[in-house]
């Protein structure tokens, strides 16, 4: 599923030590969609990976209607992302429920699972890369330029697999148990019908 920019709303960037930042939004709409408020902070930054990792457990209501399909959930952010760039990201996991739509849309998404999720954020206020921000209380906003929310895949846990696996091969032996008496009976009735 693709998101296209948001119509109002932002997210603030604000330096809150040196080397991490604060996240916070009021809410964003966007065609279709719209987020919740938000506030958290994140890690330092990781400059091998140009990110800020967000290492405490936190919320953002998500809603997308478009189209007939519809799905609600929450957001738990995991980075911002691209830090050294004018289109910082942010990404995380999307736990959402109440899917409904057509056949194509739940064939990917189902009634209810997990989903990552990643926004680009474009428009900064001061057009200053969130890395270069080291002052604390400085800040910058940003708007949704575009985003994506991608199904993770429904992975049969071992347990169940080893089943479904020994499931077979003991269908296979009652079979051949099967066979094997009716054969035994077979000769015993050629044995007693044509006594030696």
């Amino acid at each position: 599923m693709q998101l296209d920019a948001s119509t109002s709303g932002s997210f603030d960037f604000t330096v809150s030590t040196s080397g991490s930042l604060t996240v916070s939004s009021t809410g964003l709409t966007g065609p279709g969609y719209s987020f919740g408020s938000t506030s958290f902070p994140t890690g330092p930054l990781n400059v091998s990976l140009d990110a800020y990792p967000v290492t405490v457990i936190n919320s953002q209501t998500f809603s997308y209607s478009a189209g007939g399909d519809q799905l609600d959930g929450l957001v738990s952010w995991t980075a911002v992302t691209n830090a050294s760039s004018l289109s910082p990201g942010l990404m995380g996991t999307l736990v959402y429920g109440n899917a409904t739509g057509d056949a194509s849309f739940l064939a990917d998404f189902g009634p209810a699972g997990v989903a990552n999720i990643d926004l680009v954020v474009s428009n900064l206020s001061a057009r200053t890369f969130l890395d270069g921000m080291t002052l604390p209380g400085v800040s910058e906003l940003g708007t949704i330029l575009n985003g994506s929310i991608t199904p993770t895949p429904v992975v049969t846990p071992p347990q169940q697999q080893q089943q479904q696996e020994i499931a077979e091969p003991a269908s296979i032996v009652l079979l051949a148990s099967g066979l094997f008496v009716a054969w035994r009976l077979r000769c015993l009735r050629n044995r007693i019908s044509h006594p030696i």
